[in-house]
C-alpha cells in the first residue's frame, strides 16, 4: 500500500512539473497573450510580453472605449473567441507563431504572425511599434527601387 502511495505521489509530481513547463512554450504564451488582448484584459496581456510590448498594450488600451457599457459590449462580442496557433518556428532565442483568430462577432477570421523572444529562460511576446508584428522581409530583401510597391503585411494582433 505504501509503495502505491509513493508511486502515485511521484506521478502527481511529474505531471505537475510537466504542466508548468508547457506554459513556457512560445505557442502557449502567444495564445495566452492574444486571448487576453482580445478579451480586453490588458493587464494580463502585459504579463506575457516584453517591456516594449507592455507599452504597446497600454497605447492600445488608451484608444479603447472607457464607457462601461461599451466595454461590456466589446467583451460580449469576444465571448466565443478562438485563438489557434497554426505554426511555431523557433530559432535560438527567437520564435514566430502563426495564429488564427475567429469567433469575434462582426469580425472575419484573421491570420497573422507574432514575434516572441526568450529572456532569462522565459518566452515573451515581442510586439514593437515599428511594424506592429513580425517583419516578413529583412531590410536587405526589401526592394530598393523607389517605384516598387509592396503590400503592408504587418498588422497588430486582432482585436
Amino acid at each position: 500500500m505504501k509503495r502505491l502511495v509513493k508511486v502515485a505521489l511521484i506521478l502527481v509530481a511529474v505531471v505537475a512539473l510537466g504542466a508548468c513547463g508547457s506554459k513556457n512554450k512560445p505557442d502557449a504564451i502567444a495564445k495566452d497573450f492574444l486571448t487576453a488582448l482580445n478579451q480586453m484584459d490588458y493587464d494580463k496581456a502585459k504579463t506575457f510580453g516584453t517591456e516594449e510590448t507592455g507599452k504597446m498594450v497600454d497605447m492600445m488600451k488608451a484608444f479603447m472605449p472607457t464607457d462601461a457599457a461599451k466595454v461590456e459590449e466589446a467583451k460580449a462580442k469576444a465571448k466565443n473567441l478562438v485563438v489557434e496557433i497554426t505554426d511555431t518556428k523557433i530559432e535560438g532565442e527567437k520564435a514566430i507563431c502563426t495564429y488564427k483568430i475567429s469567433g469575434i462577432e462582426g469580425q472575419e477570421p484573421k491570420e497573422d504572425k507574432l514575434n516572441l523572444v526568450q529572456k532569462d529562460g522565459k518566452w515573451l511576446v515581442d510586439w514593437k511599434k515599428e511594424g506592429m508584428g513580425p517583419q516578413t522581409e529583412t531590410p536587405a530583401e526589401q526592394p530598393t527601387d523607389s517605384t516598387a510597391t509592396t503590400a503592408d503585411t504587418t498588422t497588430a494582433p486582432a482585436m
